[in-house]
Formats: C-alpha cells, sequence, structure tokens
C-alpha cells in the first residue's frame, strides 16, 4: 500500500508540473491594468483555485513583452500593439491618453512635456505625436522622459511639463481629481498577452477569470 500510495503520490505531482498548477503562475503588468482589470481576474482566480500559487511583476509593455518572449513570465497585462512575433493577445479595456500638469499650471501655458521613451512604444509615441501637432503643445521641448505613469507624473510635479496618462490612471497621491486635464489625445487599449503555444490548463484556468468585452 505504502508504494502504491508513492506511485499515486508521484503521478500526481508529475500530472500538476504538466498542467502548471505545480509551480506559480507568473504575471506581469502595468500600471495601469493592475486597477483596470488584474485586480479583478486575481480575485476570480484565488476564488476558484484557491491552492494555486502566483507571482506577480509590474513593468512596463516593451520589457513585459520582452519577458514573454524569453519565458521569464506566463502572461501579462500590457498595452498594444504588440512587437513580437509568437505572442497572441486579447484586448481588454480602453482608455483616453490626456496631458496634465502636476503643478497645477496651466497646460496651455505649459512650455515643456514629459516623453516616454519612444523606442519603448514606436505606434503610440507617433500616434500621440502627430495629435500634438494639431496643439499649441505640439513645438513645447521635452527636459524629461519616463517610462511609467507614476514617473511621468512625478517629474510633471517637479516642474519638468505636462505628463502623459490616462483618464482611468488612480490618484498616486497627485490630486489628479483636482488638475486640469486636456482633452483626449488617443486612445490606449489594454491587453491579456501571452505565448501561442503555451495550452497549459492553468493559464486556461487563469483566463475564465479575465473579464472579457461584451
Amino acid at each position: 500500500r505504502q508504494v502504491i500510495a508513492m506511485h499515486e503520490e508521484t503521478f500526481a505531482r508529475v500530472k500538476e508540473a504538466r498542467e502548471g498548477f505545480g509551480m506559480a503562475l507568473r504575471i506581469g503588468t502595468t500600471q495601469l491594468a493592475v486597477h483596470q482589470v488584474l485586480i479583478e481576474s486575481l480575485s476570480r482566480f484565488r476564488r476558484s483555485y484557491p491552492e494555486a500559487r502566483v507571482s506577480l511583476v509590474e513593468g512596463t509593455s516593451f520589457g513585459l513583452e520582452r519577458d514573454l518572449e524569453k519565458g521569464v513570465i506566463d502572461v501579462a497585462f500590457l498595452h498594444p500593439p504588440i512587437h513580437i512575433a509568437g505572442l497572441a493577445q486579447r484586448v481588454l479595456c480602453t482608455a483616453n491618453i490626456v496631458l496634465v500638469d502636476c503643478t497645477g499650471a496651466s497646460i496651455q501655458d505649459q512650455a515643456h512635456i514629459v516623453r516616454y521613451p519612444r523606442p519603448e512604444a514606436p505606434v503610440m509615441m507617433g500616434s500621440l505625436e502627430r495629435r500634438m501637432e494639431e496643439t499649441d503643445q505640439h513645438d513645447a521641448p521635452s527636459l524629461g522622459e519616463a517610462n511609467t505613469a507614476i514617473t511621468s507624473l512625478a517629474l510633471s510635479a517637479s516642474g519638468y511639463g505636462a505628463a502623459f496618462i490616462t483618464d482611468q490612471l488612480p490618484d498616486f497621491g497627485f490630486g489628479l481629481d483636482q488638475i486640469e486635464k486636456s482633452e483626449p489625445l488617443a486612445e490606449l487599449e489594454t491587453s491579456v498577452v501571452y505565448r501561442k503555444l503555451d495550452r497549459r490548463p492553468i493559464l486556461q484556468a487563469f483566463f475564465k477569470g479575465v473579464p472579457m468585452p461584451g
């Protein structure tokens, strides 16, 4: 009986490992996606699979794509378009990109813009720059560059200019509800992204809890 029990336990562990439940599900997310979809997704997964372990990391969309490609993480909530072959996505929701100045100065009077690194988001920045050409800030120089929303807000609050954020971003202590915002400049999608060939049951189980549009 002892031998049979050992064999059964070994078989169960092998099955768990094959399906992905024997290890932590590694999830990457951007700051915005945390509040849009991640918490709800994780809460549902936790209720349905209380013994499943997760590992959560924060990053930029560009960095999370590379981590998926390298197998560092299993799934990511980020902002398309995706640039790496072999990845698939499901678009979950959309937010508007706006400009804010955390010093309280008028956006129309702002002489500088905090920019996002173009190599990390070439399509988004190209779209924003085309849209900015229609505004008074189209030729505003940049003294600061930041790769996340909160670091952009930090530079803006320090006097480096207006920052690009979305209208769904949490306050982060910057008093965003009291600050003037520009008209929407562009839309930013949030997607759940994964490797096309990764069909492990643990991923399928996680996707069941991800809030899909419609």
